[in-house]
């Protein structure tokens, strides 16, 4: 039987995918309604504009985009309930996400010419977005992590000094217990509807600040795998981390000291976690990455993760994932974003796609292919010229 990975890259030439851009802060642009700075952010559109959503959807696939991401990223009950809908309400706009975009797929599918149709075309496939467990926080905390306890060591806080670092093991343990009841509850909202799930492809773990966060979705599909394991429900999926100005937030020690890339990868991919725990159930996702990150950082973010992917053995090589803020920076104090540097933002498409380059030109590449797209800010158009670069 075809793996995941393998089905995902199968008779593809260079093994590339290409996914869709920024949807949350598209939607910011061209829905009638307010979404910024709420706490539903990308899914307020779900209730109050849910054909914005359809319209962006189609704007990336119209680009050029093979996967699209749901509206989903920030979905969780705890921020449905923090703005104003009960559980059943939450539950039916969570599913409904994945309606618009079966829906987008639908209408592009039938406007492709019959003429496009005869040429061998890869599927369009819908992939769940799933935020880090910081991204139902207000204020969001997927770019520090500071989460409160039991999911991490202390809350953000604008009076004291902030910290994501566990003095003793014991009560990260703890916290990486709480961070897989989060992701498992949620995840088990979505398959819960048969038709919903039918039409998720895959799924993405993505904007991770922490490696903690990461070994609890580990665990979070190894437990939804084993007891989904005889009815077909398994999607290929990735994990991807956020490295604000090229760096992990998580803190190693009480200076500062960040986690590097390498250790990204090893909590992310390796079979035997935490000192050799060879009783540790995890899953091990199918592909691995960096998303909501400048593109300049890549290069050497990419270098650091293939060389520690290398000294990891498993039976399928991981594919790839990059998709990077289209140029613009956020203002985290004023909450609003800032236009980048109108030659690096006409870069772009050409900076990454030369990491791809390499990445997929490399001999004896430790990379199973490569999925590549867009993150905030990033357009339709910047999708657009990415595919043209590539």
């Amino acid at each position: 039987m075809m793996s995941k990975r393998a089905d995902l890259f199968n008779g593809m030439e260079k093994s590339v995918i290409i996914l869709d851009g920024g949807l949350g802060t598209t939607l910011e642009s061209i829905s009638k309604t307010q979404i910024a700075n709420t706490p539903l952010w990308s899914a307020e559109a779900l209730s109050k504009d849910p054909e914005a959503i359809v319209a962006a959807h189609l704007a990336y696939l119209q680009a050029g985009a093979q996967i699209i991401e749901t509206s989903t990223y920030q979905c969780s009950l705890d921020t449905f309930q923090r703005a104003g809908y009960n559980i059943d309400t939450a539950k039916q706009l969570m599913h409904r996400a994945i309606s618009l975009a079966q829906k987008a797929r639908s209408i592009f599918n039938t406007q492709r010419s019959a003429m496009q149709q005869l040429i061998a075309q890869p599927p369009i496939r819908i992939c769940l977005s799933l935020g880090p467990f910081g991204a139902s926080l207000s204020p969001t905390q997927e770019f520090e992590g500071f989460y409160p306890p039991p999911y991490g060591p202390r809350g953000y806080s604008t009076e004291s000094m902030n910290s994501n670092y566990f003095d003793e093991d014991s009560e990260e343990e703890k916290a990486i217990q709480a961070l897989a009841a989060f992701h498992f509850e949620r995840l088990m909202m979505f398959a819960e509807d048969k038709g919903t799930w039918s039409c998720i492809d895959m799924i993405a773990f993505e904007t991770v600040p922490l490696a903690r966060e990461a070994i609890a979705i580990r665990r979070t599909m190894a437990k939804f795998e084993d007891e989904n394991r005889d009815n077909g429900m398994g999607k290929a999926w990735w994990i991807s981390f956020v490295l604000p100005e090229g760096r992990c937030p998580q803190m190693t020690d009480t200076d500062g000291e960040r986690l590097t890339a390498s250790e990204l990868v090893w909590a992310s991919l390796s079979p035997n976690l935490l000192g050799g725990r060879e009783d540790e159930d995890v899953g091990v996702p199918d592909g691995f990455g960096i998303n909501c990150t400048s593109v300049e950082y890549l290069p050497r973010i990419v270098d650091e993760m293939g060389l520690a992917c290398m000294k990891i053995e498993r039976e399928e090589r991981p594919f790839l994932v990059l998709y990077p803020n289209g140029g613009d920076e956020y203002d985290r104090v004023r909450g609003v974003w800032k236009t980048g540097d109108r030659e690096k933002r006409g870069e772009w498409a050409t900076r990454l796609a030369g990491v791809v380059e390499r990445v997929v030109g490399c001999r004896g590449c430790i990379w199973g292919g490569v999925v590549v797209g867009g993150c905030c800010r990033c357009s339709a158009e910047q999708i657009a010229e990415l595919v043209n670069n590539m």
